[in-house]
Formats: structure tokens, C-alpha cells, sequence
């Protein structure tokens, strides 16, 4: 498919392309931002080299795809609570290396993110995504009809109890964590804005199937992870320093 104002490059069949021709940095006009969502809705997660953000131009980027949040979790860039800060190095080991959507712990989870890699290592550090509407088409008919009327439990406290990344956020934190209660979302949404249906269950998040004993609930929430992980439906992406990545967060899990 093209594009009237950057290039795209497909990755794989099912997920993933990467974009040129275009500055992040600088003010988008509403043309160039509804194409590049309707180049996200395509491919799900879109990638790009050389794009120096600033935090200024971060906010810019992301005000552009809607109402931006604070996670509960992570520290923040000073003056920009809308921006997370993941930091991986000998001092803060990986503590995210887990399939997820993000924080479907919430009522209403995020649309899409957006990830700039500021300091990046020579190797190491790649992320994965996975495609969960393919994941949906992957499945038999009959799964499929299993599948759509079942509905399962996200929790936050059960993924962050016992965390370093808990215990490094504080008090505050904490507590408006534990506050939470969980939430429950349908196994198999329709995209918001392409109707696409996709399976919405992860392992870092979903504890359980709701009106399932738990040993039914569990053996068939492994089964779609299982199908879900197989990787005819990821991809892999490399980063460079300022590389970014803008995912659809309905439509997706990364790793």
C-alpha cells in the first residue's frame, strides 16, 4: 500500500513495517497524522530510525494519537509525567521480559504507545510484537466460537506484587496500585477503529477466565498463549539510538 507523505517498508506478513520520509520531530499537519494512524491500524506496530526526539516533541507525537496517561508504575521524565523512563542496565535488570499488552489491568486500557530509544546498546535489548488479530484468524472455526463469548480478569497487583519495579516506585505508587481493583475485559475485541477482531488475553495480566474452574480457565488461556507466541505472527525489531516505535496496543503484545 502507499503512502502520499512517507514510504513504507512491510516487515512480515502478519505485523510490523518500517517507516521513512518522515520527521517525528517536527509538527505533523491532521493529513500526515490520520495517514500515519491509518499506516499503524494496518500494520499494528510502525518503526523508525534516526528520529531525535525531544520531550517537547515526544508530547507533540502522542498528542497526536489521543489523550496521553501516567502509568502507576514507572518514573517519569521530570516535567513530563506523560513520559515513562525503562532503563536496563548492570544497576536496573530487565524486568519487563514478559508477553503483555499494556495495562489491560485498567477499565480502559491504552490505545497505542510510542517507544524512543535514547541510549542503546551495540546488541541486546530487541523487542518482539506479536500480532493478536492474526493470532484470531489463526484459530479453528470452532475456537473461534469458544472464544467470542468468553471474558476474563486483568490484574495489576498479581503482575507488580513482589516486583523490583514495585518496590523502586515508591510508597505512593504502591498503594494507588493496590487500590485497584481488577478489571474484566472480553477475550476476543473488535478493533476501535477497524473492526478487526483480535484476541485480547495475555500472561503477564490475565489471571483468570471469568465462570471457569481454574483448572479449566488456566489450561485454556496456555493453549492461546501457546497458539499466540508461535512466530509466524511476531516480529523482531533492533534498536539503534533514536529508533522509535509507535504500537497499536489493542491489536498487539510485545515482549
Amino acid at each position: 500500500m502507499s503512502y502520499r507523505h512517507f514510504e513504507v517498508e512491510e516487515a512480515t506478513v502478519n505485523i510490523g513495517a518500517m517507516v521513512s520520509g518522515i520527521d517525528l520531530t517536527q509538527p505533523m499537519s491532521a493529513e500526515i497524522c490520520e495517514e500515519l494512524k491509518q499506516a499503524l491500524w494496518r500494520y499494528q506496530v510502525l518503526f523508525f530510525r534516526d528520529q531525535a526526539l525531544t520531550p517537547d516533541s515526544h508530547v507533540a507525537l502522542a498528542a497526536t494519537m489521543g489523550e496521553m496517561e501516567t502509568h502507576e508504575i514507572f518514573d517519569h521524565v521530570e516535567g513530563y509525567p506523560a513520559i515513562s523512563i525503562i532503563q536496563h542496565d548492570k544497576d536496573h535488570k530487565p524486568n519487563i521480559n514478559f508477553w503483555h499488552t499494556d495495562v489491560t489491568f485498567r477499565a480502559k486500557p491504552s490505545l497505542a504507545s510510542i517507544l524512543h530509544g535514547v541510549t542503546v546498546p551495540d546488541s541486546g535489548g530487541d523487542t518482539l510484537w506479536l500480532s493478536q488479530q492474526a493470532a484470531y484468524e489463526g484459530l479453528s472455526d470452532s475456537m473461534k466460537q469458544i472464544v467470542l463469548g468468553l471474558q476474563a480478569e486483568h490484574s495489576g497487583i498479581a503482575a507488580y506484587r513482589g516486583s523490583q519495579l514495585l518496590a523502586e516506585a515508591g510508597a505512593g505508587r504502591a498503594e494507588a496500585l493496590a487500590a485497584m481493583t481488577p478489571s474484566i475485559h472480553p477475550v476476543v475485541v473488535r478493533h476501535p477503529f477497524t473492526g478487526k477482531p483480535g484476541l485480547f488475553v495475555n500472561p503477564t495480566f490475565t489471571t483468570k477466565l471469568v465462570g471457569y474452574k481454574r483448572e479449566e480457565g488456566k489450561a485454556l488461556l496456555e493453549m492461546l498463549y501457546r497458539h499466540m507466541q508461535k512466530p509466524e505472527y511476531q516480529v523482531r525489531f533492533r534498536w539503534r539510538n533514536d529508533s522509535v516505535a509507535i504500537w497499536d496496543n489493542v491489536a498487539t503484545q510485545h515482549y
